[in-house]
């Protein structure tokens, strides 16, 4: 009935298994050699042997003795319990801060592409344009496409050689020109920002999670030693009855005025009201979401012509989706009770902002180009 029980018991049978496997190994080998086993009964025998050969891998269960110590010590059990509990909300967490790299990989893209080049070797020249050439990655990781903006994400992530990186996008220049000591030394924002957002806030979000669940299960604990079975399950649907908070369904917005004077907009916005609040509304919105993260991702340097078209056309659809998505939901749901909810407030800050670059992508504006990452 004690899990503890349950954890000792299997322990010690895997422990007991793996003995009874190395003992039968012995006497088989020591038959083998004295020559005991002939015939047909050997031949069983042998084959028997190579079962228990398998059964070795057991050896490597041992390393679960030290958990018998959780059996003896209640310390040791709620900092287990806070861990295995901890780990939906560490995963969330984890969830988060891939998107945390994701965008700021994108950002970097954007900003950095084809600019973390320097010329190396004694066979650079330079062209009658002033052009060195021969030109290679001043380091292993570089912001040329997501994949590797990813991978420098990690490695930024771990706080370990950051400011090589940061003076390294500081210096750079572009390609085609050597990098200048301090050229724009704003770019250390991107760095900074990064490093307190995605490493040190990060960190401390997974330590707090494990902390909090490390206080609730000691609290647990301690009251279920002075409650029985019965009070403990009512505690728990009392805890799980205030944990749950219940979502207002929005309502079609209603005017003695329009009512009375102008009822076909009542018709109107029962049509809008109707569309986005259907289940496949979203899914299509959602399958738009995931086509644009696509063509953020598929960004890299140096693109072709084509590519460059064919990315401006989509993302000029793509907003203009967007656009009459806000577009329905503030007449389905009027403008007070759309603006009320503060998703759709930022929904309606990423939809115009993407109108914003779109308008001005001729310009080459690629700060605000960065501004389609918030999708």
């Amino acid at each position: 009935k004690d899990y503890w029980n349950i954890l000792d018991g299997c322990i010690a049978s895997v422990g007991l298994l793996s003995l009874l496997s190395i003992s039968a190994l012995h006497i088989i080998k020591g038959l083998r050699s004295l020559r005991v086993l002939r015939g047909t009964r050997s031949f069983r025998i042998l084959r028997a042997l190579r079962v228990v050969r398998g059964l070795r891998v057991l050896k490597l269960m041992r390393v679960l003795r030290p958990l018998r110590l959780l059996t003896h010590s209640v310390e040791l059990q709620v900092v287990f319990v806070a861990v295995v509990k901890s780990i939906p909300a560490v995963s969330n967490i984890g969830m988060f801060l891939l998107l945390e790299w994701f965008i700021f990989a994108i950002l970097g893209v954007q900003l950095f592409a084809g600019e973390f080049y320097m010329c190396h070797g004694a066979n650079a020249y330079v062209t009658p344009d002033g052009v060195t050439l021969c030109w290679s990655k001043a380091s292993a990781s570089s912001f040329d496409n997501v994949w590797e903006g990813m991978l420098t994400m990690f490695e930024l992530g771990t706080l370990e050689d950051w400011p090589a990186y940061m003076y390294t996008a500081i210096d750079a220049r572009g390609d085609g020109r050597l990098p200048k000591r301090g050229d724009k030394p704003y770019r250390a924002l991107f760095f900074i920002v990064f490093v307190v957002v995605g490493a040190m806030f990060t960190v401390n979000l997974v330590v707090s999670a494990i902390v909090n669940h490390y206080l609730m299960a000691k609290a647990e604990m301690g009251v279920k030693a002075l409650l029985t079975e019965q009070q403990q399950r009512w505690v728990e649907t009392m805890r799980i009855m205030l944990r749950v908070k219940l979502d207002r369904a929005p309502t079609m917005p209603r005017s003695a005025f329009i009512d009375r004077y102008i009822p076909q907009v009542n018709t109107v916005r029962s049509f809008f009201f109707d569309l986005v609040n259907h289940p496949r509304f979203d899914q299509v919105i959602v399958g738009c979401i995931v086509i644009s993260v696509t063509l953020l991702m598929a960004d890299h340097h140096d693109p072709s012509d084509n590519f460059t078209l064919c990315v401006e056309i989509i993302n000029g659809v793509l907003n203009l989706v967007f656009l009459l998505e806000a577009v329905a939901k503030i007449i389905g749901l009027g403008v007070f009770q759309y603006f009320k909810d503060g998703w759709n407030k930022f929904d309606f800050s990423i939809v115009f902002s993407s109108v914003l670059v779109y308008i001005f992508s001729n310009v080459s504006v690629s700060a605000l180009r960065g501004v389609r990452m918030l999708r």
